[in-house]
């Protein structure tokens, strides 16, 4: 079962979109924008 929040839609396409960005953010270290699709730019966080 997922759990999301109502706001992110309720399209196939947006929650294949939400586990893209998701997994890219937990496997690159960085974060995608608001409205990110596969292949724009990420925010890349300061070193710690």
């Amino acid at each position: 079962m997922i759990s999301r929040p109502m706001s992110n839609g309720c399209s196939v396409d947006e929650i294949y979109r939400l586990v893209q960005s998701l997994q890219t953010s937990d496997t690159h270290k960085v974060a995608p924008p608001e409205g990110w699709q596969p292949g724009d730019k990420v925010i890349v966080p300061p070193p710690a």
